[in-house]
């Protein structure tokens, strides 16, 4: 009976563990084109070609869709809202953007992935995307953005950048 017990509270633990915790969990509210409504300064991040990103700090769904024209100044991703546990609790969160190959003609260098920090607080909406700013980057194809919690993906859109007729 005893080794049956602590079989029962080892299956128990290990059911626990096995849960997502409701603090890492993250629910997508709406994804497509989005129009920046105020943004921070731009920030210096090594995880990008440039250099540098944006900062946005309010944007505003524009049309929901997973076909994005491929022009300078559009941007496009995701919104999401990190449930509250605790409130106010900071959720540690990396921003991935999977692309063809992009190459920055005045570093030289080139990529197929974008990584940023885009750690919030809980109960909060964040809105997830990336703008096209050059005409480098007016490359059609699949693109992915990924929102990961720690070692975990959370959320993951794929948009099809197309090149727009005249």
């Amino acid at each position: 009976m005893k080794t049956l017990v602590v079989a029962q509270l080892l299956f128990g633990l290990a059911t626990c563990n096995a849960q997502t915790d409701p603090s890492e969990s993250v629910a997508l509210l709406e994804f497509g084109i989005f129009k920046k409504i105020s943004s921070l300064d731009d920030l210096h991040d090594s995880g990008t070609i440039s250099g540098r990103r944006h900062a946005v700090a309010k944007a505003e769904l524009v049309e929901q869709t997973t076909n994005i024209p491929a022009r300078v100044g559009t941007s496009f991703g995701f919104r999401v809202k990190y449930p509250r546990k605790t409130p106010d609790a900071i959720v540690r969160c990396t921003a991935k953007c999977l692309h063809p190959k992009l190459t920055d003609p005045s570093t030289g260098r080139s990529s197929e992935v974008e990584q940023w920090d885009v750690s919030s607080l809980s109960g909060s909406e964040e809105y997830i995307g990336y703008t096209l700013d050059n005409p480098w980057e007016l490359v059609p194809g699949e693109w992915k953005i990924q929102l990961w919690v720690g070692p975990k993906l959370m959320v993951e859109k794929t948009f099809i950048l197309y090149a727009p007729s005249a």
